[in-house]
């Protein structure tokens, strides 16, 4: 009874944190009302899961998380799903906690959660939370003064599979670590799996040919890159094996915007422009390949705390891809220096420093109008531009 006062005592202050923060306009909130509630009931996730009638997803991995998490819950809300889902990607445990606190009340039910894990904060998460699946899109060398290498974040989501005997895992069957977890699995991919694809990739789409039961399943995915594809296919396999039918999966490709700097296409200062975030060489190097080499490219690279401190990814990272590129290339952020650094040695010689990441991108809108600009930033970049980037008067999104 004591712990059923104090989750609902949580629930209110978390609420009441949250009003008052956004009062104040002092945060975005993403994470402030779930250390609250943590704080004043720390099996706060235990209670949350009988609000959920159906099935609690989550999903984690080193690239694609958000994009992923993002497909899975339109396509439920497509479906005319009640869902709950940390749209805002907080994905540690404080920012997950914000996300029920937020959205749950005493006589209201979901039908589905869909949440985004960090994969250092999945088995502090279970500890707690009820799943029912588990999507694991892939892992790389990420953030290694945080993680370690790919076998210690492999180690991480073990050490969480191993505290849920009855979840059911949806893996990357073409990743050579996430193939080998093994247990109750369903695995995607485009060689072999139980739910095998060919892929063409497009400069503004994709089309991907599914093969599962028996049945062929076409979709035309609105997101660039091979990436975006698997994205999609890890996406497509849980819907599908939840019963939704390939025309509400469509309908929600269609009408799909991804998160901010997932690949968003939006006007820059009055330019057509993308932002496209790099976090790791993994990740980077699918990225850099549809970068158009015509565009003005600004990077952005920071080491704050939420970028990692070891910045040595950026030298295994292929920015040879930029040979080619047409226009300087702007290096910003707190790191401009080592960025413009490793493009020198990538055999580019034409790179502007500007640490301002705002002048910076003021810089490459100094163009004929209709000329584009291509902006990748690492994840504080990324937030710093979403705050003085007023949002495109078309929406966001492709198309």
């Amino acid at each position: 009874m004591l712990k059923k006062l104090r989750f609902y005592t949580a629930l209110l202050a978390a609420r009441g944190a949250y009003a008052g923060v956004r009062l104040l306009n002092r945060s975005a909130g993403t994470s402030f009302a779930g250390m609250l509630a943590l704080k004043i009931s720390p099996d706060f996730l235990a209670h949350c899961s009988k609000y959920i009638r159906k099935k609690n997803i989550t999903v984690t991995g080193t690239n694609g998380k958000t994009t992923t998490t993002g497909l899975i819950a339109h396509m439920l809300k497509t479906a005319n799903q009640r869902v709950i889902h940390n749209l805002k990607g907080a994905n540690m445990i404080q920012g997950i906690a914000n996300t029920f606190a937020l959205s749950i009340l005493p006589f209201k039910r979901w039908d589905y959660s869909v949440i985004e894990c960090d994969e250092a904060f999945l088995t502090q998460v279970y500890d707690y939370m009820k799943s029912d699946y588990l999507v694991v899109t892939n892992i790389s060398a990420d953030q290694t003064d945080r993680y370690g290498g790919p076998d210690a974040t492999a180690s991480l989501i073990k050490e969480a599979i191993a505290k849920k005997p009855d979840l059911k895992l949806i893996l990357n069957a073409d990743d050579p670590i996430v193939s080998t977890f093994g247990g109750k699995c369903i695995s995607y991919g485009f060689n072999s799996a139980d739910y095998a694809a060919n892929v063409q990739v497009f400069d503004d789409y994709s089309e991907l040919k599914v093969f599962a039961r028996g049945i062929t399943f076409d979709f035309t995915v609105h997101l660039t890159g091979r990436y975006n594809a698997y994205n999609a296919l890890a996406a497509i396999t849980l819907a599908l094996e939840n019963g939704l039918n390939q025309q509400e999966i469509q309908t929600a490709f269609n009408t799909y915007k991804p998160f901010s700097g997932r690949t968003e296409k939006r006007l820059i200062n009055g330019h057509p422009g993308v932002i496209q975030l790099i976090k790791n060489p993994a990740g980077a190097n699918e990225v850099l390949k549809t970068v158009d080499l015509k565009s003005n490219i600004v990077i952005a690279i920071n080491d704050n705390v939420g970028d990692g401190r070891d910045t040595s990814w950026l030298w295994d990272t292929n920015f040879e891809q930029l040979q080619g590129a047409e226009k300087p290339i702007i290096a910003s952020g707190i790191r401009a220096n080592d960025m413009a650094l490793r493009l020198k040695y990538a055999g580019i010689q034409n790179v502007i420093i500007e640490p301002s990441i705002k002048r910076a991108i003021e810089i490459a809108g100094r163009t004929s109008e209709n000329e584009k600009i291509t902006i990748l930033p690492a994840y504080t970049a990324l937030a710093e531009i979403i705050d003085f980037l007023p949002p495109s008067p078309h929406g966001r999104g492709p198309g």
